[in-house]
């Protein structure tokens, strides 16, 4: 009967939809016909394929990214030199290991402005050319009292 046909082919893609939310992706709904639900079944299908290439790429690009990350700490350590973000917004600083250690520092990760000591900007101060000094410490005052969008770069 047509009844019995549309739950056997909704309960396949529900048994299905269950394995897909607890991370299975090898499986797929059985297609029991070619009317409205046998191409819901099929569409979901390809969405679980579709799901499985995305999460494998992904993977993939966290693997790249760690490999990536551990090469360019090796790099900044090699080179005595060091990177950092800083969040205005968020009121967070994110600063390299090796930048830490060049502050005489523990390297941690995404401190607040306010945990990173004097020591760290007198340190940094004092690394500038004296003609260079003042108008960093403008350029700072001024980025950090002003309105600027999430996006901005500096």
């Amino acid at each position: 009967s047509v009844s019995v046909g549309i739950s056997k082919g909704i309960g396949a893609i529900m048994t299905v939809s269950e394995s897909v939310s607890k991370g299975e992706f090898d499986v797929k709904a059985k297609i029991f016909s070619k009317d409205e639900i046998g191409i819901l079944a099929s569409s979901f299908n390809d969405m679980i394929e579709d799901l499985k290439k995305n999460i494998n790429e992904r993977v993939r690009m966290q693997e790249y990214l760690s490999i990536e990350r551990l090469k360019l700490a090796d790099a900044q350590k090699l080179a005595h030199i060091g990177s950092w973000e800083w969040d205005i917004s968020g009121n967070s600083v994110a600063l390299s290991d090796e930048l830490y250690r060049i502050y005489g520092m523990e390297p941690q990760e995404n401190v607040s402005p306010e945990k990173i000591n004097e020591n760290a900007y007198a340190a940094w101060m004092f690394k500038l050319k004296p003609v260079d000094m003042s108008e960093a410490a403008g350029l700072l005052d001024a980025t950090a009292y002003k309105d600027i969008a999430d996006d901005d770069k500096h």
